[in-house]
């Protein structure tokens, strides 16, 4: 229901993270960047919104480079970097 996934939205977004790995791992891969992306869109409702987008952006940066569109991996593996290098500055 729709009650119950606004309740568990930081379940829900792990979930997509899952169904898009899982994806990725069976090969496909513009279905994995759809999950990512559809959790990406709301990473600020997870439980940890610094940390969950970048991993979001590591693994869609990832998938694009299975994808070897490397411009795309590199600039989403950036992002991912900046995040990180902020979580690890701030703590």
């Amino acid at each position: 229901s729709e009650t119950a996934r606004v309740t568990n939205f930081p379940k829900y977004l792990e979930i997509l993270n899952n169904l898009g790995n899982i994806a990725a791992y069976a090969g496909r891969l513009e279905s994995a960047i759809g999950y990512y992306q559809e959790a990406l869109r709301h990473s600020e409702q997870s439980y940890n919104p610094r940390e969950f987008e970048a991993k979001i952006l590591k693994n869609i940066g990832a998938t694009y480079s299975d994808l070897k569109d490397f411009r795309n991996a590199r600039l989403y593996l950036n992002k991912a970097e900046v995040i990180a290098r902020e979580i690890n500055h701030n703590e």
